[in-house]
């Protein structure tokens, strides 16, 4: 028998507004989706990462989100599924993972690995089809990174998948993003605005 999706947004609003560490949120976590569990042992060693731990990475970024949109510009379904997905962007890491001659870490292939496992996790929920497609797109191009002199890039991102689900990855993006080391967000960072403002003039 499915569960109901509502287990799931219970699970985002403990993970929110909860002061309980980080282990006793994973451990939470771990007992509505049990593939986190692998969060437990896969670490993250790569300078561009202030984490040595995925899921306080992934932790920070569904906090993120709010930080970075106008509430008044999304709905509360909107928010709902960006949390979701940021929850579950970078599990595929658990099965992607490996290091280099110096011993950095490396994820390779991980956002399409990431979307494979959230489809399997969504399966097993009552959840509308639509809302289950857009929790997996999130997922699968939250890594995708628009360069913003190509002007083909956001266009076809927007062919992709929806100019409605762009809004929604540009501030997964946005919330990833600064949930990574500050030498790397502050890289980054200008290429983002740039997307950010190509895309609010297609909308006007």
């Amino acid at each position: 028998m499915k569960k109901d999706y509502q287990e799931l947004l219970n699970l985002i609003d403990y993970l929110i507004k909860n002061n309980d560490n980080a282990t006793l949120k994973l451990d939470k976590a771990i007992e509505i989706i049990p593939e986190l569990s692998a969060f437990k042992t896969c670490l993250c060693k790569h300078s561009a990462h202030k984490h040595d731990n995925i899921f306080n990475h992934s932790l920070e970024a569904l906090i993120n989100v709010g930080k970075y949109l106008d509430k008044s510009n999304f709905s509360n379904e909107e928010i709902d599924l960006m949390h979701i997905s940021l929850l579950l962007h970078d599990i595929g890491k658990t099965v992607t993972r490996s290091f280099d001659e110096d011993g950095v870490t490396h994820f390779h292939g991980h956002p399409h690995q990431s979307a494979l496992i959230t489809k399997n996790i969504l399966n097993r929920y009552i959840i509308d089809e639509q809302k289950k497609i857009i929790i997996i797109n999130l997922v699968e191009y939250h890594d995708d990174s628009m360069n913003p002199i190509n002007k083909d890039e956001l266009p076809n991102m927007i062919n992709t998948i929806g100019i409605d689900q762009v809004k929604l990855l540009l501030k997964i993006q946005r919330a990833d993003l600064n949930s990574h080391s500050d030498w790397y967000a502050n890289k980054h960072k200008a290429a983002l605005d740039e997307i950010e403002k190509q895309y609010k003039e297609l909308c006007n």
